[in-house]
Protein backbone atom coordinates (compact mmCIF):
# COMPACT_ATOMS: atom_id res chain seq x y z
CA UNK A 1 0.00 0.00 0.00
CA UNK A 2 1.51 3.65 -1.15
CA UNK A 3 1.91 5.72 1.82
CA UNK A 4 0.29 9.09 2.21
CA UNK A 5 2.72 12.32 1.75
CA UNK A 6 -0.30 14.70 3.24
CA UNK A 7 -3.65 15.96 3.15
CA UNK A 8 -5.28 18.17 1.03
CA UNK A 9 -7.55 20.94 2.43
CA UNK A 10 -10.12 23.21 0.11
CA UNK A 11 -8.64 26.46 1.67
CA UNK A 12 -7.74 28.70 -1.45
CA UNK A 13 -10.53 27.23 -3.48
CA UNK A 14 -13.85 26.39 -2.93
CA UNK A 15 -15.21 24.77 -5.93
CA UNK A 16 -17.24 21.86 -5.41
CA UNK A 17 -14.58 19.62 -6.66
CA UNK A 18 -12.19 20.87 -4.10
CA UNK A 19 -15.07 20.51 -1.47
CA UNK A 20 -15.01 17.23 -2.07
CA UNK A 21 -11.73 16.03 -1.85
CA UNK A 22 -11.15 18.10 1.17
CA UNK A 23 -9.38 16.37 3.87
CA UNK A 24 -8.50 13.34 1.76
CA UNK A 25 -4.76 12.47 1.72
CA UNK A 26 -2.53 13.20 -1.37
CA UNK A 27 0.46 10.01 -2.40
CA UNK A 28 2.15 12.07 -5.02
CA UNK A 29 2.62 15.80 -5.53
CA UNK A 30 4.43 17.61 -8.54
CA UNK A 31 5.55 21.09 -8.26
CA UNK A 32 4.68 23.34 -11.40
CA UNK A 33 6.31 26.01 -13.32
CA UNK A 34 4.53 29.11 -12.64
CA UNK A 35 5.17 32.81 -13.19
CA UNK A 36 4.01 34.41 -10.05
CA UNK A 37 5.19 34.42 -6.55
CA UNK A 38 3.14 31.45 -5.44
CA UNK A 39 3.88 27.89 -6.32
CA UNK A 40 1.58 26.06 -7.61
CA UNK A 41 1.05 22.12 -7.54
CA UNK A 42 -0.64 18.94 -8.73
CA UNK A 43 -1.45 16.13 -6.14
CA UNK A 44 -2.74 12.61 -6.77
CA UNK A 45 -4.80 10.97 -4.61
CA UNK A 46 -5.78 7.49 -3.68
CA UNK A 47 -7.84 6.69 -6.72
CA UNK A 48 -5.04 7.97 -9.22
CA UNK A 49 -6.99 11.29 -9.83
CA UNK A 50 -4.76 14.44 -10.43
CA UNK A 51 -5.64 18.59 -8.85
CA UNK A 52 -4.09 21.46 -8.90
CA UNK A 53 -3.34 22.85 -5.57
CA UNK A 54 -1.48 25.88 -3.77
CA UNK A 55 0.79 25.38 -1.27
CA UNK A 56 -1.79 26.84 1.04
CA UNK A 57 -4.02 23.56 0.27
CA UNK A 58 -1.86 21.38 1.22
CA UNK A 59 -0.56 19.81 4.61
CA UNK A 60 3.39 18.13 4.68
CA UNK A 61 1.72 15.12 7.17
CA UNK A 62 -1.30 12.56 6.21
CA UNK A 63 -4.57 12.68 8.69
CA UNK A 64 -4.57 10.14 11.06
CA UNK A 65 -8.38 8.65 11.04
CA UNK A 66 -10.21 5.58 11.25
CA UNK A 67 -10.07 3.35 8.42
CA UNK A 68 -13.73 3.28 7.93
CA UNK A 69 -13.84 7.17 7.55
CA UNK A 70 -15.55 7.74 4.28
CA UNK A 71 -12.51 9.67 2.81
CA UNK A 72 -10.09 6.60 2.85
CA UNK A 73 -10.28 5.58 -0.46
CA UNK A 74 -7.80 2.82 0.04
CA UNK A 75 -10.10 0.99 2.55
CA UNK A 76 -12.85 -0.02 0.26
Amino acid sequence: MARALGTFHAVSCRDWVSMERDGEDYYAINQLPTEGPEPQFEVQFADSIWMLARQEDLTEQPALRLLSDRRDKLSR
